[in-house]
């Protein structure tokens, strides 16, 4: 059953409520309404949710929440979330739907790490703006993880902060073909995160899970569509 935003509690941060406001969205869909709450109190959950579903809205909603509620003030060179997704086209989306929620929240940033032009040009990109959320291909990110080993702008050092791992489109990221680059990427985030995966499909292998760091996740299932 659809829930109103508004009877979230907490409450939606000012800024986070103006940005949902957007999309003209009164009340959460079906899997809103089960992650947001479930991620804002510290559980990692697995969602199978449809193709347009809301599900994008579902992580990045508690994630731009939780950022804005951190404990300690925000720092620019600093990665509190990083959303992996499989392909330049799927993180291209959902950078694009961030970029909405964040007119209203002018200090959190975020960056956009899909390939198609130089490691250096996004490296630059984040030494001059930072990234608080990144969003990205897996390739790409190791790549940078990979040949940008220290410094005080450093993307991998940054992510040492980092608070909430998304895998988008999760049983594509943790196929074989993904392994490697996942683990790699992972090896370089805290241990202690809240971790989300969320796919269209089942993700029900319990090793898969494990890889992903995750133990005793909640688990979400969305088979419809929201009604137009």
């Amino acid at each position: 059953m659809d829930e109103s935003w508004e009877c979230l509690s907490p409450l939606l941060h000012p800024a986070v409520a103006a940005g949902v406001k957007e999309f003209n969205f009164p009340k959460m869909t079906a899997v809103q309404a089960a992650c947001v709450p479930n991620m804002l109190s510290h559980y990692e959950v697995v969602a199978e949710a449809v193709t347009g579903s809301g599900k994008t809205l579902a992580f990045l909603v508690p994630t731009l929440q939780i950022i804005l509620q951190r404990e300690y003030p925000i720092k620019k060179y600093e990665v509190y979330a990083m959303i992996l997704s499989p392909s330049r086209e799927l993180a291209s989306q959902i950078h694009g739907v961030l970029q909405v929620l964040l007119k209203h929240c002018k200090e959190v940033s975020s960056l956009l790490l899909v390939g198609g032009g130089a490691v250096s040009e996004d490296v630059a990109k984040f030494e001059s703006n930072g990234g608080h959320i990144i969003v990205g291909t897996p390739g790409r990110i190791e790549d940078i993880f990979n040949r940008c080993e220290s410094g005080s702008t450093s993307l991998k050092l940054a992510c040492r902060a980092l608070e909430i791992l998304i895998l988008d489109e999760a049983d594509k990221l943790l196929e074989v073909g993904f392994t490697e680059t996942i683990s790699t990427i992972l090896a370089c985030l805290p241990k202690q995160r809240r971790t989300g995966l969320f796919s269209a499909t089942q993700t029900s292998d319990k090793v898969k899970l494990i890889r992903a760091g995750l133990r005793k996740p909640r688990r979400i299932r969305v088979m419809q569509s929201p009604q137009q």
